[in-house]
């Protein structure tokens, strides 16, 4: 299995974050790991890097306060970010939504359920 070099995992549920960053440390991936609680936080941090690199893969939460996933998405595309460069996962706690038919789409690479298990996070990095 080949880890990504960098992982943005956005979700605003505690208990989410907290079992998502026990999964990453089990597996020895905390430090490739940036956790942020909303889209808002989430375009901070990547507003604030060298080039606003793109992580190699982003786990990210469709609804969620502030700043939803696809807002997230669009914020970044319209500031520049090539979002065919990253590997893009949604974290739902339903089935896909309406916002999925969205002009984003061809961006995702996939959907998963919330919450992340091992079991998920592992088929999405051999996936």
């Amino acid at each position: 299995m080949t880890f990504p070099s960098e992982i943005l995992f956005v979700d605003d549920d505690s208990f989410n974050l907290m079992m998502a960053g026990r999964i990453f440390k089990k597996l020895g991936m905390e430090s490739v790991v940036h956790f942020a609680e909303n889209g808002e936080e989430a375009i901070e941090w990547w507003k604030g890097r060298d080039k606003k690199k793109l992580p190699s893969l982003i786990l990210l939460d469709l609804n969620m306060p502030v700043l939803s996933g696809l807002e997230m998405l669009r914020m970044m595309e319209k500031e520049g970010a090539d979002l065919s460069q990253t590997k893009i996962v949604l974290m739902l706690s339903t089935e896909v939504q309406e916002d999925m038919k969205s002009d984003l789409s061809k961006y995702i690479a996939g959907t998963i359920e919330r919450p992340l298990s091992e079991s998920k996070l592992k088929a999405i990095l051999e996936g």
